[in-house]
């Protein structure tokens, strides 16, 4: 097993030479110490950093001029001491600060001459000091040194010299000092030299390392994810910290190709100060749980009982489910364990506190309703790692069938010695239990009313099974996420402004491949700019692909080249591309064909029809047989519509809930769609049944009806009626948006305007009525398009803008968005034309359906790197 340092180590060997002794003229000894760097460093790096930081660490060694020493023997003394100054700047930005050392090149610390044959005169030459030396009492044909820093000593002393350490010298002999932060500090060497009349003219030389080693930087867990998890290889482990404790954990990449923390968790909940010091940043877990974790949850009691848990109650009349509970007396305690972890057993925690009050309530208060109980969302794992799931599929398992279902504990090719698991045993009623037989940790699987499921460990086996009460103190162990929504997460390159979603997107050339300059990528969804995404239980960050990826139409990728931005999902024969991510953390994706055909056998890079499941007239046809009120027909568009004939004329004073309904009267917007219609009876119950319960059901689809002023200087949405007039064009708010608006102040959002009241955002609906969605699925939006990179389809902006979006097809294909209503009464709807750009067409014609669907939050694919060729798999449930 490869241990990998977390060190940034870099060697820059000052090199220094050249010592000469002449012969003068009366006899006397002239002795020059000549200094000087040599014309090469040398940059090493001794330990491989599987997280670089965002700039790899500085770090210089600076020499301040060269060094001369004349030294003139009194007459008759035989010898004469002088010394010679070297100054030297060390400079980093290392966080962590640097290792400063010097020594002698090899293990031989003597000046010698080159001219000298030391096999018949081994004394001529210039020996080391053998102990602590002043001047005074410096011995003939000796050296040594001090250094001193801003007058302050750190090896000898004023006038005092110590040995000069050499290559196998210790490492407190031969370092000069340890810093703790970035900066610059400026070093004086002082060599100190005897010679007499012994030693022949010449020169004497050795060579002299200085080395500074920057310090490590720990690697903090919060900072670790997914893409950092896939940079290392099978075997290797890494030391990290948990930064809200600076708890140490070790942490291996294991043969599930995952990465697990090898050691149990110890934050200690019972420590005020700790618990604290959680937060929605550095801990996996959303604001309410963590609320209602620091508040104790509903407890009257205290939040915590360090001394233990209580008994479970069958009666259910005490609320331990409720209280988050812990215990930290075992913290450090070590027991039977396995593999190359601490052996430590870490904190007992109840589920409660597990899932960091995520997954409370109270028996009380009877929620024992097993449809009202799911997996835990949430844990007391740093961000970016969560406790791992435990079904027949889930992620111990999973694990377990990498190391061909070994148990035998000892062996170093199990389960329980790759996992590094300690036996270390449960909480319950008060006291530690079978310590040492056992090891119990939780995942985050529902098992029933009461239970969650468990891994079950001893010397001999490994057993996925359940709790016996969310009440009892188990151990947890964290792995990094891997789901599909931090896979994209850990692709991201930052946020974007509203200006740079403006700038067009051009093909890298083959040299710009890898460090994509062509604004294209995944991205941070910016609310500050974009406003706040209306999607349902809005907790995480919103990331978008955008641009150039892989088999967009003319696009490098169709040609094999590497692929930095993966998107392509399979569902079953059916082929989805990821658009996004949702802000409960699943993933949004559109349609791509079909699997086993199309334009490519065994691969998902359809382009064109082939990526459509049909061609459809997006709903009824737009004029009014009824001339004398056409201008009604602003409810013909969107997904769903008011088809009551009975409705008057629409003036400046008509409610908008007349027209599109309310929630009060949904019945106002109750009709169909064709495109609703073909995809709920027709297209879904035939292709996706099978994976209804892993999409997101209250993902939201925005049919946008709101009004957008028809004066084309105007970039203010109108909320209020009125909506047109018998004489007007009358726009809607998508295309304020994305198409009037100029380049530089086109507004995309996520946000689905006044969808609390006029059935705007639609949301799955199991009852099946009209005006929700029958099944989780839909389309895409305009201004999801726009994020992606399609632009309008104008002589202004030109196909280069949107021509590199990946969701060019080929083909033209429907938006959800409703575009206008015309003056003559036809309804207009979005659509991406084949050449990547928005435009619009009735809403009575024929174009390509390419739907839209969500995976839930958690959805981790059971093989597959995303590409075309190989995508992410997804199995049925």
């Amino acid at each position: 097993m490869k241990v990998i340092r977390n060190k940034h180590f870099s060697v820059y060997d000052l090199r220094f030479s050249g010592l000469q002794l002449a012969l003068a003229s009366g006899g006397l000894i002239l002795l020059v110490i000549g200094l000087f760097m040599a014309p090469n460093f040398v940059s090493e790096s001794s330990y491989a950093d599987p997280v670089p930081p965002a700039a790899d660490p500085s770090i210089s060694i600076v020499p301040a001029g060269g060094i001369n020493l004349v030294m003139t023997p009194i007459a008759g003394s035989g010898g004469t001491f002088g010394t010679a100054i070297a100054n030297v700047t060390v400079n980093t930005s290392n966080t962590t600060g640097y290792t400063f050392t010097m020594n002698t090149e090899t293990t031989d610390t003597d000046l010698k001459n080159s001219k000298v044959d030391y096999t018949t005169h081994p004394d001529q030459k210039i020996t080391n000091l053998t102990t602590t030396t002043t001047a005074t009492d410096f011995p003939f044909n000796k050296w040594g040194y001090n250094v001193h820093k801003a007058g302050t000593y750190i090896k000898g002393a004023a006038n005092t010299y110590v040995p000069v350490p050499n290559s196998g010298s210790s490492d407190a002999d031969r370092q000069i000092e340890v810093t703790d932060a970035a900066g610059s500090n400026n070093y004086t060497f002082a060599y100190g030299v005897k010679a007499n009349l012994n030693l022949p003219s010449g020169d004497y030389n050795t060579t002299l390392v200085f080395s500074a080693t920057a310090n490590p930087v720990p690697i903090m867990m919060q900072d670790f994810d997914y893409a950092a998890c896939q940079a290392l290889s099978t075997g290797d482990t890494v030391t990290m910290y948990d930064e809200r404790d600076n708890e140490e954990y070790l942490i291996g990449k294991l043969a599930d190709d995952n990465c697990w923390m090898l050691d149990n968790l110890r934050l200690d909940l019972t420590d005020s100060t700790i618990l604290n010091s959680l937060t929605t940043t550095n801990t996996n877990v959303d604001s309410a749980s963590l609320t209602s974790l620091k508040s104790g949850n509903r407890s009257a009691g205290a939040r915590y009982a360090s001394s233990g848990f209580e008994a479970w109650d069958s009666n259910h009349t005490t609320n331990q489910y409720n209280q988050a509970k812990a215990n930290a007396d075992y913290k450090n305690t070590t027991t039977t364990s396995y593999g190359a972890g601490s052996g430590k057993i870490g904190v007992y925690y109840n589920f409660c506190a597990a899932s960091a009050g995520n997954y409370c309530y109270d028996k009380n208060a009877g929620v024992d309703d097993t449809s009202t109980l799911q997996d835990a969302q949430y844990d007391i794992c740093p961000k970016n790692w969560r406790m791992p799931t435990s079904d027949s599929s889930g992620e111990y398992q999973a694990l377990l069938t990498a190391y061909n279902n070994n148990q035998t504990a000892t062996d170093s090719g199990s389960f329980q010695y790759n996992l590094s698991t300690p036996l270390s045993g449960l909480f319950y009623s008060g006291s530690a239990n079978v310590q040492g037989i056992y090891g119990d940790f939780w995942s985050s699987t529902w098992y029933d009313a009461y239970d969650m499921g468990v891994l079950d460990v001893s010397a001999s086996y490994v057993d996925l099974s359940y709790s016996n009460g969310r009440d009892t103190g188990f151990s947890v162990r964290c792995m990094v996420d891997p789901s599909l929504y931090k896979r994209v997460a850990s692709m991201s390159k930052g946020t974007q402004t509203a200006a740079d979603l403006q700038a067009a997107i051009t093909v890298p050339t083959s040299a710009d491949r890898t460090q994509d300059t062509s604004n294209s990528g995944v991205y941070e969804y910016n609310s500050s700019v974009f406003g706040t995404s209306s999607d349902a239980a809005n907790t995480s960050t919103i990331y978008y692909y955008r641009g150039v990826l892989e088999n967009t139409v003319g696009s490098y990728g169709s040609d094999g080249s590497a692929v930095t931005y993966p998107n392509y999902v399979k569902l079953g024969d059916t082929c989805w591309r990821i658009v996004r991510t949702t802000g409960s953390g699943g993933v949004k994706m559109i349609y791509n064909g079909s699997y086993s055909g199309g334009t490519t056998a065994n691969s998902c890079a359809n382009t064109q029809t082939n990526a459509q499941v049909t061609t459809q007239a997006f709903g009824l046809r737009g004029n009014s047989k009824q001339s004398t009120y056409w201008y009604r027909n602003i409810n013909r568009v969107g997904y769903t519509f008011n088809d009551n004939s009975s409705i008057q004329d629409i003036t400046t004073t008509t409610s908008v809930d007349t027209v599109f309904g309310s929630n009060a009267n949904p019945a106002l917007n109750n009709a169909r769609s064709n495109i609703k219609t073909y995809i709920e009876d027709t297209w879904y119950p035939s292709a996706l049944s099978s994976y209804t319960s892993i999409l997101e059901a209250s993902a939201g689809y925005c049919s946008d009806r709101t009004a957008y002023s028809d004066d084309t200087t105007s970039t203010t949405l109108s909320t209020i009626p009125p909506y047109a007039t018998s004489s007007a064009t009358m726009y809607f708010g998508a295309y304020g948006r994305n198409v009037n608006a100029t380049n530089a102040n086109k507004t995309p959002s996520l946000t689905c305007p006044r969808s609390t009241v006029n059935r705007y955002r639609y949301v799955a609906n199991s009852t099946g009525v009209s005006n929700e969605l029958k099944y989780p699925a839909a389309l895409l939006t305009a201004d999801e398009a726009s994020f992606a990179g399609s632009g309008r389809s104008t002589a202004t902006e030109g196909s280069s803008y949107h021509a590199n979006s990946f969701l060019r097809s080929g083909s033209t294909f429907w938006l959800l968005s409703p575009y206008y209503r015309t003056s003559g009464g036809y309804a207009y709807e979005f659509y991406l034309y084949s050449d990547g750009g928005l435009s619009s067409t009735r809403v009575s014609n024929s174009v390509g359906v390419r739907p839209a669907i969500s995976l839930k939050s958690g959805i981790i694919p059971a093989s597959g790197t995303g590409t075309a060729t190989d995508p992410w798999v997804v199995d049925a449930p």
